[in-house]
Order: C-alpha cells, then structure tokens, then sequence
C-alpha cells in the first residue's frame, strides 16, 4: 500500500486542482495527486519522447486502475505504464491500419487505450 506520510500532498491537490476537482469521492483525492504525480514525473523521466496526448492517456490509466484497487506501489505504475508505451510501440500503427477511418482521434486512441485495459 503506498503510504502518504511524509508526503507534501497539500501541494500536489494544488497543483493538479483542476483534474482533481472532477473527483466525486473526496477522500480519493490525496491518493490521486500523489498517484498523478508519481506517474508524471516516472513519464517525464522515462518516456520524453511520448506525444503529450500518449502521457495522458497514461494518467487516466493510472487513475483507472487505482479505482479498481490494482495499484498498490509505485512499481505498480511503473510496470503499468512501462507495459502501455510498450503496447502503444508494438500494436498502435496496426491498430490504425486495421481500423481504416474513425470519427476523431479521441475516439480512435480511447478505443485503443480501452484494448490495452482489456487485454
């Protein structure tokens, strides 16, 4: 489980205030600023070369998993993110050759994003 203590989260629900303001459960919120900027600064790091659309969707993963309790430490987002930009390098141009033409790419990536979740 990761542990908040001794963590300034007071200064990451600032910093991320306006994703975090659309988060129902309020008591979810020191977790997921801390979880955000975890995976953040773990995509900044590793993964520069990212699109900044492709570092989102990363985020939403995260988020996506800690509601379904599948983070549990840092290496959980580590591993999680590690294992979608290798899905995103290896299965993307396929995905997009098989799928021909889509309505928006918002659709077309979140499709994508949503294959990665169910595999």
């Amino acid at each position: 489980m990761i542990d908040l203590t001794n963590k300034n989260v007071e200064v990451l629900i600032q910093k991320y205030a306006p994703v975090l303001e659309l988060i129902r459960n309020r008591e979810q919120i020191p977790i997921l600023a801390y979880l955000i900027d975890y995976g953040v600064q773990y995509i900044q790091f590793k993964y520069k070369f990212l699109d900044i659309d492709w570092k989102c969707w990363a985020i939403i993963l995260i988020r996506n998993q800690q509601i379904q309790k599948k983070i549990n430490t840092e290496k959980d987002i580590d591993d999680l993110i590690d294992n979608f930009v290798k899905y995103y390098q290896e299965s993307y141009r396929e995905y997009i050759n098989d799928l021909g033409t889509s309505t928006c790419d918002y659709d077309r990536d979140r499709e994508f994003v949503y294959r990665f979740l169910s595999k």
